[in-house]
């Protein structure tokens, strides 16, 4: 029994280029560095673009299990079942004749055929066969919704936002505190734009690896060690002097923790939450500009105030300079650093505020996924009980009896990885993660067209302003 992949994290390579236009050609190896600078400007729509794929793949995995999941299916009279979809409403009637104790909820439960032809997208109707994972995944939902969004969901909903918060924070405090690190380190215009490079590849990395990991680990683990991962190599991050090369690596490790917030958090959040309240997932993304603001207010008492002046010329870096000669101290220059510590500070209180003082349970459909049907009911009666709302009334031997119909039971760790790493390389071999079905060929297509959209509108931008600028 395979539970679906908790994300996709799905990445596009970023091109480092940009064009710098002037009055006389530039020689073949000057235009290739210059290609380079334009990473950090457009390091922001990449990021954005980055947490619209990741989010959509958690949300169309979702959507597919638990679309409609919760109206019962006594709101759609029986005969109008079986004038519609016959084989549906025969199927219907033998499940209620021989397993009496599973509750049926909704009729896509009852679908005995798949149905993905690309007029039942636009129709709304796609559906194909549960499986007992599915089942399972169906009645989890229903006993969340019954409980409705209490004070466990609030808890779960603001700290997911914190991941959310942080992923953007990082991006802007580094890139307003770059332009110090490179004036006391004196780091060569052609080398600028490494520190982009790794921060983009630690958030790929980190988006696939932790979409996988997730599955295998549980949401529990991956919830608090994306934000412990963070918080120490970003502390770290205020520590180098000269050494520009471990700057870039020390921002590479933290962005691997980085990486994972949104999958996850998407992921825990669409997991938690009823479905009545599925908009709140989406409203998620509101923290993000927070975490933009923040970052730049931290930069303006911080990085902005406490730095080498920036006359022109500049001060060199000490390392760069003789003895003697004016040039910019790592004692004149603490401002990044104090940035990079209170940035590291936040992100450590937020592990805190998750792995200390919040109770997170691990996510019932993770439990089943593996097998383990009691402790998912007993995690459902502690949210229940947080929530100070009535007893789920899902048992172990409604479980039990999907199991007997669809097969299922426990998987141990190992089946688990070899089973999450097999439905990985087989997508990337097929590429059936994204055209195995009209849905998420539909999706893709428009996922795609976004991204068009808002890299070359940003790109025709960036490049009008140099022409108008360099003549």
């Amino acid at each position: 029994m395979n539970a679906p992949s908790a994300s996709v994290a799905c990445f596009f390579p970023f091109l480092q280029v940009s064009v710098r236009h002037s009055n006389r050609a530039a020689p073949p190896y000057q235009f290739y560095q210059s290609l380079r600078e334009l990473s950090s400007a457009l390091i922001v729509p990449y990021i954005a673009v980055r947490h619209v794929l990741q989010f959509v793949s958690c949300f169309t995995v979702e959507l597919t299990l638990n679309t409609d999941m919760a109206r019962p299916i006594g709101s759609v009279p029986v005969e109008s079942t079986l004038e519609n979809n016959t084989s549906v409403g025969v199927m219907a009637e033998k499940r209620r004749a021989s397993v009496a104790d599973i509750p049926i909820y909704n009729e896509l439960e009852l679908v005995d055929r798949t149905q993905m032809s690309f007029g039942d997208v636009l129709k709304g109707t796609a559906a194909k066969p549960m499986d007992a994972f599915e089942k399972k995944a169906a009645l989890i939902n229903v006993e969340l919704d019954k409980m409705g969004f209490g004070r466990y969901q609030w808890c779960i909903w603001f700290l997911c936002g914190f991941g959310y918060f942080l992923d953007l924070a990082w991006a802007q405090g580094v890139g307003l505190g770059a332009s110090a690190i490179f004036q006391q380190m004196n780091v060569p215009d052609k080398d600028q734009g490494n520190i982009w490079s790794c921060a983009n590849a630690g958030l790929a990395i980190g988006a696939l690896g932790w979409g996988l990991a997730v599955d295998v680990i549980g949401r529990r683990w991956a919830f608090n060690l994306t934000c412990l991962i963070t918080s120490v190599f970003g502390l770290i991050l205020a520590a180098p002097t000269y050494n520009y090369g471990a700057v870039c690596g020390i921002y590479f490790l933290a962005c691997l923790g980085l990486g994972g917030n949104i999958p996850i958090d998407a992921t825990i959040a669409l997991e938690f939450i009823p479905q009545s309240k599925r908009n709140l997932v989406s409203l998620l993304s509101l923290w993000q500009p927070v975490g933009v603001v923040f970052a730049s207010a931290v930069a303006y008492g911080t990085a902005a105030k406490y730095r080498c002046p920036t006359t022109t010329p500049a001060l060199p870096g000490c390392n760069g300079v003789a003895s003697g000669v004016a040039c910019c101290t790592p004692a004149s220059n603490m401002g990044w650093r104090y940035e990079f510590i209170v940035l590291g500070g936040v992100t450590l209180f937020i592990f805190f505020l998750r792995y200390f003082v919040f109770h997170f349970h691990e996510s019932p459909k993770f439990l089943v996924s593996r097998g383990r049907d009691a402790e998912a009911i007993d995690v459902l009666q502690k949210i229940a009980k947080f929530n100070k709302a009535p007893m789920p009334t899902l048992t172990i031997e409604q479980f039990q009896e999907i199991d007997k119909i669809h097969g299922g039971g426990f998987v141990s760790a190992k089946e688990a990885t070899r089973n999450v790493l097999g439905n990985f390389v087989g997508c990337i071999r097929n590429l059936k993660g994204l055209f195995s079905n009209y849905i998420q060929i539909f999706t893709f297509f428009l996922l795609a067209l976004a991204y068009m959209v808002s890299v070359s509108t940003t790109t025709i931008g960036l490049l009008g302003t140099n022409i108008a600028t360099n003549g």
